[in-house]
């Protein structure tokens, strides 16, 4: 992110998930290459954007690979991440099913899957799988797991 004297951030994290693009694109066989891509430009959004244009981008990039590395924690985490927006919502029920599944022991993994089933998809009869997540995260931290997402799972 050089240049940060000249460039605006907007202009620099615009450069950076470009220049991830094209060592994705160099590395086809680096799934944590096309991970990493796929966060940033998830996260490097327009937020006046309504098309979640980003984010689809990001989601075709982690769909195929939640589907051929199902036990990979960091797809559904950042699966959860890039549909965690209430017209995307209803596309991450795999994801979130899955992601305490795969790191059990782990406290952000047990309250993620709440972000899916929370109040934008209590119309889909998920809000009881939103308090199960939440309960599990608060659990995990009652037996002593540190995490700085306590109050997360505490709260929802």
């Amino acid at each position: 992110m050089r240049d940060h004297e000249a460039r605006d951030y907007r202009t620099r994290v615009q450069a950076f998930e470009e220049g991830l693009g094209r060592v994705a694109a160099d590395n086809p066989e680096d799934m944590e290459v096309a991970i990493l891509h796929a966060l940033v430009t998830s996260a490097n959004f327009d937020p006046a954007d309504r098309t979640y244009v980003n984010q689809l981008l990001a989601a075709e990039i982690l769909e195929p690979l939640l589907a051929s590395h199902p036990d990979h924690p960091g797809v559904p985490h950042y699966l959860i991440h890039t549909y965690d927006y209430p017209p995307l919502a209803k596309q991450d029920l795999e994801a979130a099913g899955r992601y305490a599944e795969i790191a059990p022991g782990a406290v952000h993994a047990l309250h993620m899957p709440s972000h899916t089933f929370t109040s934008r998809c209590s119309r889909c009869s998920l809000s009881h799988r939103r308090s199960q997540s939440d309960h599990s995260g608060t659990s995990a931290v009652r037996r002593g797991y540190p995490t700085h997402h306590q109050s997360q799972s505490v709260g929802h």
